[in-house]
């Protein structure tokens, strides 16, 4: 079985970790998010930015980080060799869990494809 757990190294913590996903050239985007991706050849880490202003409601923001955490946690062994950054343009309001971590797992998977 897989390691289950979503270790402190397996997230974007720092503002230069942020910065160097935000500038990268590689940029996904789904109906409700968009996804940054940084090529690094370590382990696959995740920083999530769901701004205010995107999403109001702080249950709603910390539904979709819960969701976003889930949705990469579930196949982080297959993203070996990239940081992400997750970050809302729309507010998924009214979308059930199930359909969001649907959602990222496939932009998770777009952003990782060889190209």
């Amino acid at each position: 079985m897989a390691d289950q757990r979503f270790p402190r190294a397996a997230r974007l913590l720092a503002k230069a970790q942020f910065d160097a996903a935000f500038q990268a050239a590689l940029r996904f985007k789904s109906p409700h998010f968009r996804l940054h991706v940084l090529a690094t050849g370590e382990p696959a880490r995740l920083g999530l930015a769901i701004a205010k202003r995107v999403v109001r409601d702080a249950s709603d923001r910390n539904r979709i980080k819960r969701h976003a955490r889930e949705a990469f946690r579930r196949a982080r062994t297959e993203y070996h060799g990239h940081d992400f950054v997750l970050s809302a343009h729309a507010a998924p309001t009214g979308v059930a869990g199930v359909e969001i971590e649907r959602e990222l797992a496939q932009l998770f998977e777009r952003g990782c494809a060889p190209r």
